[in-house]
Formats: structure tokens, sequence, C-alpha cells
């Protein structure tokens, strides 16, 4: 699901707003939220992709058994490019957007971190540069609007 800059900045002021609750001690809209879109978190471990790999069949079959109608989103999805290089990053990001597009119970993806600001496993790395991670994820995207359904259209000729 790709969204224009301008939804995405409203989604993202909701989200902060959502967090200011939170922390003002208003727990129960945050999660009333989080318990009503089920999803999941795709990261590899420090030993690698195994734990992804166990993760999306863990995910696989809690979907099979709870049969749910509620669209469910990976909300974290992403690798340490700092500890297993950002080859690895990008295939983890990959597999998860691969794995997700795949399922249509799956609605939407949130790719972490995009930049390291606080962490070290973003998009943008310190220096500026953008991770290979990055034009996966644009490559992504581009394939997902291609692959969009268009409505057919009648033209009458005259």
């Amino acid at each position: 699901m790709t969204i224009p800059v301008s939804e995405g900045a409203a989604l993202l002021n909701r989200v902060r707003e959502s967090v200011a609750t939170r922390i003002i001690g208003q727990e129960a809209a945050i999660d009333d939220v989080l318990k009503a879109v089920p999803g999941f978190t795709l990261f590899p471990s420090r030993t690698g992709v195994r734990t992804l790999d166990a993760a999306t069949h863990a995910a696989d079959r809690w979907m099979r058994e709870a049969n749910s109608s509620k669209d469910h989103w990976i909300f974290a999805a992403g690798g340490f490019p700092e500890a297993h290089g950002e080859a690895s990053q990008e295939r983890a990001i990959w597999s998860a957007l691969a794995w997700g597009t795949s399922r249509p119970q799956i609605k939407g993806l949130v790719v972490s971190e995009a930049g390291d600001y606080g962490t070290i496993t973003g998009l943008r790395a310190p220096d500026g540069h953008l991770r290979r991670a990055t034009f996966a994820v644009m490559t992504a995207m581009r394939g997902l609007r291609e692959a969009q359904p268009v409505a057919p259209t009648l033209r009458v000729q005259q």
C-alpha cells in the first residue's frame, strides 16, 4: 500500500498524538487500537535470518488458526546493517516485503527506521548515504503501484 506524503504526514501526526496521549497516562485509547489491528514485527536476530523465517512461519500459523477477517499489518520490518551489513538489512526487508505482499490479510508494512538518529538500523546511514535497503523499498513501492488494478475505461468512438 502506497500513500501520498500528505497522508503519511497526517498519519504520523495521529501517531504522535497517540503517543503523547499514552505518555500523559491515557493508555486505553492506544491499547484499543493495538488490539483492533493484529500485526507482526519481522527482524532477524543476532544469529541471522533463521529467526525471521521462524517468525513468518509462526505468523502464518497464527493467521490460519485465528481465521480473523481483520486487516493485519507488519508494524516493523528491518535489519541490522551495522552488525550484519547493508546487504543483510536489504535482504531482511525484502523478505518481509515478499512475505507480506503474498498474504492477502497483510494490508501494510512499516519499514523501521528511516534514519540513524537514535538507532543504527536506519535506511539512511549517519554519514547521510542511503543504504541499499532504501532502493529495495523504492523498487517494492514501484512494483506495488504498477500492480494496482486499473478500472477498465469505456471509450465511445464518435
